[in-house]
C-alpha cells in the first residue's frame, strides 16, 4: 500500500497538534468545521471547473489553505496543482483533489472517533 492509499498519511497528526496546542476538543471544532467547509466548497468547484475559471481558482485556493491548517498536505498541494491549472487555462481535473479529500476525510474521521466529545455551548 503506497502513502497515498493510506487514509492515515492524510493527515498530519503532529501538525495539526501544534496548531491546536495538543488540546483535543480544539481539535474537533477545528476537523467539524473543515468537513463541513470542505465538502461545501468542493461541491461548489465541480459546477464551476469549466463554467467560472476564475471563481473555482479562488476556491481551490480556500481549499489549499484549509488543509494546511490542518496538515492536510496532500490535499493542499492537490488543491494548488488545480489553483494553477486553473490560472493557465489548462485542462482542470477535479478527480485528484477529489481522491486526495476522500482520503483525507477518511483520516480526519478516523481521528475525530478517537477525540473527546465536542464542548456544549
Amino acid at each position: 500500500m503506497s502513502d497515498t492509499d493510506d487514509p492515515s498519511a492524510a493527515l498530519d497528526l503532529a501538525h495539526l497538534g501544534q496548531q491546536t496546542g495538543g488540546d483535543p476538543r480544539l481539535q474537533r471544532e477545528l476537523l467539524d468545521l473543515f468537513v463541513v467547509q470542505s465538502a461545501h466548497l468542493v461541491a461548489r468547484l465541480e459546477g464551476l471547473a469549466k463554467a467560472d475559471p476564475a471563481t473555482a481558482r479562488e476556491l481551490a485556493h480556500r481549499v489549499n489553505g484549509s488543509a494546511r491548517a490542518i496538515g492536510a498536505f496532500e490535499l493542499a498541494e492537490t488543491a494548488a496543482e488545480l489553483e494553477r491549472s486553473l490560472a493557465g487555462n489548462g485542462a482542470a481535473r477535479l478527480e485528484p483533489m477529489a481522491a486526495a479529500l476522500g482520503r483525507t476525510l477518511e483520516a480526519v474521521a478516523a481521528h475525530l472517533s478517537r477525540l473527546p466529545p465536542r464542548r456544549q455551548s
